[in-house]
């Protein structure tokens, strides 16, 4: 299981990049400006941990306490975009 997770969490970041960059313009902007960077692949790793650290997975259980603080430190930065939206799912 934990091995599908990093397989289809890897194809996620150019799909959450891509949707943030192009869906979520304003965003994504406000980011850019606020940060004075394009967000990183850090970043998106971190989003695509917050369903498995909000419902306490396994993965995210197990991982380091110095992983989690990475990852919890780039997610503090989502209350600084203008609106949440939940990202589209493929049918696949």
């Amino acid at each position: 299981m934990k091995t599908i997770f990093f397989i289809r969490k890897k194809t996620n970041f150019k799909l959450y990049k891509a949707f943030h960059k192009n869906v979520l313009t304003d965003d994504y902007n406000k980011y850019t400006n606020y940060f004075d960077e394009t967000p990183s692949d850090a970043f998106y790793e971190a989003m695509a941990w917050s369903g498995l650290r909000d419902n306490n997975v396994k993965a995210w259980v197990d991982l380091l306490p110095e992983k989690k603080a990475a990852i919890e430190a780039l997610a503090n930065r989502v209350p600084n975009l203008s609106k949440t939206v939940p990202c589209p799912t493929s049918s696949n």
